[in-house]
């Protein structure tokens, strides 16, 4: 074997003009020069081409941030042409960085806009009133305790966990200390589910110890998030996230019973006519899958996909009823590498009867929303950076779709309807827009000002 410490490196001086090297040192450069040139003049011209003109704004930092993120973006789209067959195309939204509320009257059906705002691990809930435009602090709260471990940051992506109930008089929060609800118009606090103590780090400051909470159903558990209101109010889910994956709940406000829903899942829906469950498995921590419960079921739920060709090959995360109640739809993403970004969107009765392919693409859905009818359903989809809303129709047997377009705005995150209009939250990292759209005439009804990169609309509120 060869002892690397004998070897010995002789020093010589390299001369470029050596007569053995000058012709391959001419050659070289000439080369040299033709890449990096055509390179120069390649970015040079395609810095030309994407050329944007200053903009003159007595707009605040975040509004002028925001409002140049949006201008690349629309750039790109001049030179992006989408392939999708999104149907019918009913209109086009212009979405400036000016904030803009409709003068027609009686669209707004509320005097103000409830929302969650989320800045690091505080969580704010605010509201604009629409006839002044101003903007209150009405709530705040630490979602998570301080810890210096990466584990005490692994929901800081997620919104603020805050939920207007449906008679829109309370909201449900989760945060540090647990699980409640606080009355909008008293400020009277209701504890559901509270911290007995804090969590602490542990010293090899690989985790935080589990937070010892007053139920003991949620032992070993560290956070809780995403609280959502049954469509009776009666009911709240929420997810317990632990030091692998998170586990869904459900907690009846009456009785103060927690029943565990044995779904490790993301983006739970309710149905809005019956005290109905359903959630995604995406084949991790949680069963692989597409499943329906509720509170009063005793036993683990079925898995409703497995009648599917695609089934396990693909993996479920959002899902939502249609406004019946009567069917779901879903997403189910390819789980594996060679096939990308393929995603089925589908819809099924709640047995997983009747299954109905809504689209199949390379895109990305950025949420999606029970339609105005028991027949539709409304996504937001993002393709070649620019979005599109797609309503799809299945009242005919077939699949029908038409869409509508957005100049300067293609940050949206989630969609809600209020009243008759459709809202839908912006977010991006230099801020959160909320914007009201009325489908029917493909119209902007209401256009926040820039707001906290973090936000989600709640609801309108009259109080």
């Amino acid at each position: 074997m060869t002892d690397f410490r004998e070897i010995k490196v002789e020093k010589k001086t390299l001369n470029l003009y050596n007569k053995d090297m000058k012709n391959f040192s001419l050659v070289l450069l000439v080369v040299l020069v033709f890449l990096f040139g055509g390179c120069a003049g390649k970015i040079v011209q395609k810095e030309t081409k994407n050329a944007v003109a200053p903009v003159e704004s007595t707009s605040t930092a975040n509004q002028l941030n925001y409002q140049a993120a949006q201008m690349d973006t629309s750039v790109t789209n001049i030179e992006s042409s989408s392939t999708l067959a999104l149907g019918e195309k009913i209109g086009e939204i212009n979405v400036t960085d000016e904030e803009f509320v409709s003068t027609s009257t009686g669209e707004l059906k509320g005097e103000f806009i409830l929302y969650a705002e989320k800045e690091g691990k505080t969580d704010f809930i605010k509201k604009i009133t629409l006839n002044s435009k101003k903007i209150k602090t009405i709530y705040q709260t630490k979602e998570l305790v301080d810890s210096d471990t990466e584990s005490g940051n692994i929901w800081q992506a997620k919104p603020a966990g805050v939920a207007l109930s449906p008679d829109k008089s309370r909201v449900a929060i989760t945060d540090e200390r647990g699980l409640y609800i606080l009355n909008l118009s008293s400020g009277k606090i209701d504890w559901l589910i509270t911290a007995k103590a804090a969590p602490k780090a542990k010293s090899s400051k690989d985790y935080i110890s589990p937070v010892v909470w007053s139920r003991s159903e949620l032992k070993n558990s560290f956070l809780l998030e995403e609280p959502k209101w049954s469509a009776d109010g009666k009911y709240l889910s929420f997810i317990a996230g632990y030091y692998e994956g998170s586990l869904a709940f459900f907690y009846n406000i009456d009785s103060g019973s927690i029943t565990e829903t044995g779904l490790w899942s993301v983006f739970p829906s309710w149905s809005p006519k019956q005290n109905i469950y359903s959630a995604g498995g995406d084949g991790g921590y949680s069963k692989w899958g597409l499943f329906v419960t509720s509170p009063a079921s005793k036993t683990e739920p079925p898995d409703i996909a497995n009648v599917f060709d695609f089934n396990k090959e693909y993996v479920y995360s959002q899902t939502e009823f249609f406004s019946d109640g009567k069917r779901i739809a879903y997403i189910a993403e390819s789980s594996t590498d060679n096939d990308g970004n393929h995603v089925i969107f589908g819809s099924c009765d709640l047995r997983g009867g009747n299954q109905v392919t809504l689209d199949d693409f390379n895109a990305t859905i950025d949420d999606f929303i029970a339609g105005s009818n028991s027949n539709n359903v409304i996504s937001l989809i993002t393709y070649q950076y620019q979005q599109y809303l797609v309503e799809y129709d299945i009242s005919s047997g077939q699949v029908e779709k038409k869409y509508i377009s957005f100049s300067n705005f293609n940050t949206g995150v989630a969609l809600a309807w209020s009243g008759n209009l459709l809202w839908l939250t912006s977010r991006d990292s230099y801020g959160s827009r909320i914007i009201a759209i009325d489908l029917t005439g493909a119209r902007l009804v209401y256009a926040s000002p820039v707001l906290a990169n973090n936000s989600l609309f709640l609801g309108l509120i009259n109080n």
